[in-house]
């Protein structure tokens, strides 16, 4: 019988000015307030989440990470921090320095430490896990929201499934990406298509064959409406090989 999951929340209300009534206190209790303690005492503990690229702010704040870090140490665990690639890490303020665990990438310095297992859908044939994911003896994921494209929603799932694996992985998966398709038949290529696109998602090839770049695409369908003979359409099945080559690579 499945049971059903734990969700704690805080909240960023507040009713008084004071140290405890902060989003970093109250992350702090939430994390006491969980059974964590007991599964990773004297356990290699590694924390997943995705450390960014270059400077920015959209990714979690150090200090929480630090929080946890802090408390999963006090617990016994035996932490570190990882990601596919840590080259952005020190730009967004994560460092070994503030954080005081090691933060190593995923697969190692040479990207060739990881683990193959073999899956069968459609393209989708490779699921390299990274080694320090693999050997680690507790994951705990730290997700920050976004949105995505394909999947609508980017969270703990995607965490994994595109920040636990190798590039090729990652290509076999964006590979499985779509919704919009071109009928070269029908095309007059004016080009509105690539001119009312806002996001640089789209463009011509040297063979003239209509080229969409889904990590930008934002599915604005812009393309769609701007085609004067509806060459460019929806085509709603690829966002679900997408999300079940995500799924599949979480499982």
């Amino acid at each position: 019988m499945l049971m059903a999951s734990k969700v704690l929340f805080s909240s960023v209300e507040y009713d008084k000015y004071d140290a405890s009534v902060t989003l970093p206190a109250k992350f702090g209790r939430m994390i006491e307030n969980t059974d964590i303690s007991k599964f990773v005492k004297n356990k290699l503990t590694v924390i997943k989440m995705h450390l960014g690229r270059d400077i920015g702010y959209s990714t979690i704040h150090p200090i929480f990470v630090k929080i946890l870090v802090d408390k999963l140490k006090e617990y016994g665990a035996k932490v570190f921090i990882t990601d596919q690639t840590v080259e952005g890490a020190r730009a967004r303020g994560y460092t070994e320095e503030y954080l005081g665990v090691p933060i190593v990438a995923s697969c190692g310095v040479t990207g060739k430490y990881y683990y193959e297992k073999h899956v069968d859908f459609k393209s989708f044939k490779n699921v390299d896990i990274a080694g320090h994911i693999h050997d680690s003896e507790v994951m705990i994921v730290l997700s920050h929201v976004k949105g995505h494209g394909a999947c609508g929603y980017g969270g703990a799932c995607k965490n994994i499934a595109m920040g636990c694996v190798t590039d090729r992985t990652r290509r076999q998966i964006h590979n499985l990406e779509g919704g919009i398709k071109w009928d070269k038949e029908l095309c007059i290529h004016c080009e509105l298509c690539v001119n009312n696109c806002n996001h640089n998602a789209n463009k011509f090839n040297q063979n003239n064959e209509y080229e969409i770049f889904f990590h930008n695409c934002t599915f604005c369908q812009h393309c769609v409406k701007v085609c004067p003979t509806s060459a460019i359409k929806m085509d709603d099945d690829k966002f679900e090989d997408f999300q079940k080559g995500m799924a599949i690579c979480t499982n």
